[in-house]
Formats: C-alpha cells, sequence, structure tokens
C-alpha cells in the first residue's frame, strides 16, 4: 500500500447541480493529461471509471468512490503519489455556487473524519487543490483554505 499524507478536495469548477458522475468520467477520459509532444489520457481505474479523484460527491450529497486508495489519479500534481483526491459537484467562485450543498457538506464530513482516521492524515494535511496548484482557485475561492478541514475538527 502506498502511503497516503494528503487528502486533496477539489471542486468540478462546473455547475453542481448539472454536474453528474458521468460527465466528470467522460470529461476525464477524452482530457490529455499529458502535453502535446507527449499526450497521456487517463486509463480506467479497478472500479472502471476515468475520473482521476478517488472519491466524487455530487450535488444531492451522493458518494462515489471512482478509484481505489492504492491507486495514483492525476489530480493534485507533484502530490498525487501520496494523496487522495476528493472532488465536490460544483463551482465555489465568485458569480457560480456560493458554496457546497448542505448534502455533499454532510456526506464530505463523513468521508474525511474516515479517510483521516483510516490513514492517519493530520487535518491539516486535508486542503484544498490549490494548496499544490497555486494558480487555481480550486475547491473555489468563496471556501477558506481550512474550510474542508473544519468539518471535522
Amino acid at each position: 500500500m502506498r502511503r497516503l499524507t494528503f487528502i486533496v478536495v477539489h471542486h468540478t469548477a462546473t455547475p453542481g447541480r448539472a454536474t453528474s458522475l458521468a460527465a466528470v468520467d467522460g470529461a476525464h477520459r477524452r482530457r490529455n493529461w499529458g502535453t502535446t509532444a507527449q499526450p497521456a489520457y487517463a486509463k480506467p481505474s479497478a472500479l472502471g471509471y476515468f475520473v482521476q479523484y478517488h472519491y466524487f460527491i455530487n450535488w444531492q450529497g451522493i458518494l462515489t468512490q471512482t478509484r481505489l486508495e492504492r491507486e495514483i489519479g492525476w489530480h493534485a500534481n507533484r502530490a498525487n503519489p501520496y494523496s487522495l483526491g476528493v472532488a465536490l459537484s460544483g463551482w465555489f467562485d465568485p458569480g457560480y455556487d456560493r458554496a457546497p450543498a448542505p448534502a455533499q457538506v454532510a456526506t464530505l464530513r463523513l468521508l474525511l473524519r474516515k479517510l483521516a482516521d483510516q490513514f492517519q492524515i493530520p487535518l491539516a494535511q486535508i486542503v484544498p487543490h490549490r494548496h499544490f496548484a497555486p494558480y487555481k482557485s480550486c475547491y473555489g475561492a468563496n471556501l477558506a483554505n481550512d474550510w474542508a478541514r473544519r468539518l471535522i475538527s
């Protein structure tokens, strides 16, 4: 088993109510994760998804595991080898979804507690994607850097 030290929380940067797991799966399947010179396309996970996050929580709060924890996803730049990715459907930047739906928050709270306990990940290492990609707002500028970790602190 790989050593997991971070949980990286994302938003899909698409309208929360309208974003389905199937849409994210299709987008990740078609995306070139490499470069023009060296293209890299996702292969299906052991669970059959192309989604690069380990977990996806839709607007209704339904949780789907999309890759096994032992599988490395392409979701957090250099942290991919030692992190788990959790995505919330939604776009939590000004002008879009204000915040995750209450059902998403409830599901995320339970999942973060379970993963932090299971893999002994310190609360300080539950971070937004922008922690590893400062050029992005992900998980959205409407949410503070410690928003996700405070759900379980």
